[in-house]
């Protein structure tokens, strides 16, 4: 069988197969919690697409909040509201040249780029804004899958070790937020497909994807921290061993960030402030206490991560035991140029989360964006299967009795008896 399967593997039907079936197991867990924990269907308002009845609406205000029925779909929660929000008014709600507060009122605490190409596509062809971004994560989960075993991952991994890494990925503790209206799945796609072209060589297209990471989430500059990073190493080695044109990684540096100057210029046209992001996001910081960068040095802080709503401190210190196991053999395997990438945007990606978040909410699907959990993984299942598998009941059981639970019932404890303390919580709107 294992001779079979090693057959199988590299034939693109198989692979196809394989990321199609684990995208369908994301759903089917959706239907299925819908079903036993709210006795809600996937789609709890089929002939009622999400609408505004006021388009000046405030996107913070009391609840319930509009878009009417942006909950309809199981899997469109929490954040979801803004990005169909911006999908189906756009920028319209925010005022030109408007204070922070007033920018924070009309979404744009959250990056408002997916909705703004969902709103482009449900104008031209009448589409559901709901359904149109949750197209988009399906799309980049296939891709992200596909990446996994692509041959360029093969050759540097090992077959069983990116075989590996894909199931790690798919059975991580928050992996099913790469089927919701979220951002996660769209860059950690970007991002795969750029270390695939880094590993290729290809400085500009790996630069490009990394920009187009940054228009739709700006804390995904971690990754283009990294790619400089990469690039200079690159560069550096290119220099030594007399290579023509050893300054191409240099020269594609500017190119990513791209997405985020992009996004500047919409800003400055649509509400007349290139910046309205950062402000508004440092209004809504404020309010939710601001920055912490303390934290950093705060043993209690780590401690009590133990205990938090979705028991984060359990996941961030498996997270690290994965790594710190294998660290060594996949330096020794990969060339240093890949292992500055993974390295410095795995930090980066922790580390603001640690500093920006609300008490520790949402920090095990930051964390999924740390690209070396997962490399690090595939390398764990080739060297010591029993942690692999351990690690993967961990995730696998606070992805569906903490995690998915608590993201579709809105953190309510009375639905998710398994949650640690309460942190958060909001009324559930359908």
């Amino acid at each position: 069988m294992k001779r079979r399967l090693a057959e199988l593997a590299p034939k693109t039907w198989f692979r196809a197969a394989v990321a199609v079936a684990l995208v369908l197991g994301h759903l089917v867990a959706f239907t299925i919690a819908g079903h036993q924990r709210l006795n809600l269907p996937f789609n709890s308002s089929p002939d009622e697409a999400p609408y505004y009845s006021n388009p000046k609406e405030d996107s913070l205000g009391p609840w319930p909040r509009q878009p009417h029925h942006w909950s309809r779909l199981i899997v469109s929660r929490w954040d979801s509201q803004h990005y169909i929000g911006f999908a189906v008014r756009g920028l319209s709600s925010c005022p030109k040249d408007g204070t922070p507060y007033q920018f924070e009122a009309c979404g744009l605490p959250w990056m408002p780029t997916l909705g703004l190409l969902a709103r482009g596509i449900v104008e031209t062809t009448g589409a559901a804004p709901d359904y149109t971004l949750f197209v988009f994560s399906l799309i980049a989960a296939l891709a992200i899958n596909l990446l996994w075993t692509c041959k360029t991952l093969v050759k540097r991994l090992g077959l069983w070790q990116a075989w590996a890494a894909l199931i790690a990925f798919n059975l991580y503790a928050a992996a099913f937020f790469v089927v919701t209206p979220y951002t996660e799945g769209c860059v950690f796609a970007c991002m795969l497909g750029a270390y695939v072209c880094i590993a290729n060589g290809q400085w500009l297209r790996a630069s490009a994807l990394i920009g187009a990471a940054t228009a739709v989430r700006p804390t995904a500059m971690g990754f283009a921290v990294g790619f400089a990073c990469a690039a200079l190493v690159a560069a550096r080695q290119a220099r030594k061993t007399g290579t023509p044109r050893w300054w191409l990684p240099i020269a594609a540096i500017p190119l990513a960030a791209w997405g985020q100057l992009v996004m500047m210029v919409v800003l400055a046209v649509a509400v007349g402030d290139s910046q309205a992001y950062v402000h508004a996001q440092l209004a809504f910081t404020e309010q939710l206490g601001g920055l912490h960068f303390q934290r950093f040095f705060e043993a209690s802080w780590y401690l009590h991560m133990f205990s938090a709503q979705h028991y984060d401190g359990v996941i961030l210190l498996g997270a690290l035991v994965v790594i710190l196991l294998t660290v060594r053999e996949l330096a020794a395997k990969l060339p240093a140029v890949e292992m500055t990438f993974l390295e410095v945007a795995s930090v980066v990606m922790a580390l603001v989360p640690l500093a920006t978040v609300h008490g520790y909410w949402g920090f095990n699907r930051y964390l999924m964006l740390c690209p070396l959990i997962f490399f690090s993984a595939g390398e764990l299942a080739a060297r010591r299967r029993s942690i692999y598998v351990l690690w993967l009941v961990v995730c696998v059981l606070i992805y569906w009795n903490v995690e998915l639970c608590s993201y579709i019932s809105h953190g309510n404890p009375h639905v998710c008896p398994c949650e640690g303390q309460m942190q958060f919580s909001m009324p559930f709107q359908s």
